[in-house]
């Protein structure tokens, strides 16, 4: 792989207008964020604490299966935001592996449900949602190294169908969980045909190509290892599920990650970074990026903070008990979303892959060296989630606050560590002052939301 390996095709090199392509994709992701509040909301009114816990384990078991659409995923903006059409061998492979991704979700769900005495026929229908993942997820991956803006469109057009569905069969006819599931298959059935319409030439002009495919299966190690991380990052539920014995905080921790993720919608301007970062390579890009992203960000996490009760009422008003909890996550979430900046700054400056992707020694790449970094921070947060539980057994509010916290001392920690790799892999200092101080005006520019509440 690289411009060595095969032909390149300059029609797909990225060209792409960096504040633009944010934008559209905040505006698009902030409205998305409405209609996915109304489907929360709706599922977490109807269903009991008990069945919104299983919901929640539902997407963590799907997350077990999740590391192998990285194989393709992984590969299809470093080659196609590089001039290399390898649409095709992305296709090709997620149906191979989202077939076998979903005959070892089955067998997963069978025995967690036999464990936790769960409803396994909802946990089973839950598998057409694993292969609609694997299919879109290559359809991603070539669509956001030509046209990323169409990221935050595909999200809007998500949360509205599921929205729509979620308050006629959950709401109006009382389906449950089946209901619910329900909704999300035929959005993510949508989302599928709007990713081919618009990838259809980009698909139509590649070749699947085997000695491509054969060599991202032979290094297919790298991504899973990298991948891996998010599966290992979300044991941290089911371990809380296991030492508690009771879906009750898992319940408080899926609402806290829902309005947490109500801040992060800005970081939705990272793939254009990568993409632009690939075929460029121009640090100046990362602290524009930045600017935007915090000047968007820094708002929205303040109104979270401030209305954090009121939030929490709208989902159901025996959330708002949780409340300190959920705003510790709120401010962890600035923190993650930095951590994203500087590992997707790392990720887009590496060339060595594409230089001589045969050769390249994979173990002193920083493709290596970051999702290691990952779990050892990770390997430290279980342990202390862990330990925690068993002390706090008997206080659940307190154990999902401290869980905010160790959520985002991990994310600190890893910013450290990124900088410093930053610093010694690639001589790149950031601008740290420059960036504090655009932290600092918006802050102060949000200081009325303080008044008028």
């Amino acid at each position: 792989m690289g411009a060595a390996s095969t032909e390149d095709s300059e029609e797909f090199v990225v060209n792409i207008k960096l504040r633009y392509a944010t934008l559209i994709n905040f505006v698009a992701r902030t409205l998305s964020l409405f209609a996915s509040i109304i489907f929360v909301v709706g599922i977490a009114r109807r269903l009991s604490v008990e069945e919104f816990g299983i919901w929640t384990l539902m997407f963590k078991y799907m997350s077990y299966l999740a590391p192998f659409r990285i194989i393709y995923r992984y590969w299809l903006p470093r080659t196609i935001a590089r001039g290399n059409n390898t649409s095709k061998v992305g296709i090709v492979l997620s149906l191979i592996l989202g077939s076998l991704a979903v005959c070892a979700y089955l067998a997963l769900t069978y025995m967690v449900s036999t464990a936790f005495n769960q409803p396994w026929f909802i946990l089973a229908l839950a598998s057409i949602i694993v292969f609609e993942d694997y299919i879109n997820e290559a359809l991603m991956g070539i669509m956001v190294s030509h046209s990323p803006q169409y990221m935050g469109i595909a999200a809007l057009q998500l949360r509205v169908v599921q929205a729509a569905l979620g308050m006629v069969l959950v709401v109006m006819y009382r389906l449950g969980l089946i209901g619910a599931v329900i909704s999300v298959i035929v959005a993510k059935i949508t989302i599928t045909m709007l990713l081919m319409i618009v990838n259809y030439k980009v698909i139509k002009k590649s070749k699947f190509d085997r000695e491509i495919a054969y060599l991202w299966i032979k290094r297919s190690w790298l991504p899973l290892y990298a991948s891996s991380t998010a599966a290992f990052l979300s044991l941290d539920a089911v371990l809380v599920r296991m030492i508690m014995g009771s879906e009750v905080p898992l319940a408080y921790y899926g609402v806290s990650i829902s309005i947490l993720s109500i801040v992060t919608t800005s970081g939705y301007a990272l793939p254009t970074l990568y993409s632009r970062l690939l075929s460029k390579g121009e640090v100046r890009d990362v602290i524009e990026t930045i600017w935007i992203v915090f000047m968007l960000a820094t708002p929205l996490a303040m109104l979270a903070l401030i209305y954090t009760d009121t939030i929490l009422s709208i989902y159901n008003p025996k959330y708002v008990i949780a409340s300190t909890a959920t705003r510790t996550f709120i401010i962890a979430s600035m923190i993650q979303l930095f951590t994203a900046f500087l590992g997707t700054t790392l990720m887009g400056l590496e060339k060595r892959d594409f230089e001589d992707f045969k050769n390249f020694r994979i173990r002193e790449s920083i493709l290596f060296k970051i999702p290691t970094v990952n779990y050892f921070a990770t390997s430290a947060y279980l342990l202390s989630i862990s330990i925690f539980s068993n002390i706090l057994k008997y206080d659940i509010i307190l154990l999902v606050s401290i869980w905010g916290i160790l959520y985002a001392l991990r994310f600190l920690s890893l910013s450290i560590v990124y900088d410093i790799l930053l610093r010694r892999e690639f001589r790149v200092e950031l601008p740290y002052s420059k960036i504090f101080g655009y932290f600092l005006k918006f802050i102060i520019a949000c200081l009325p939301m303080v008044i008028v509440r």
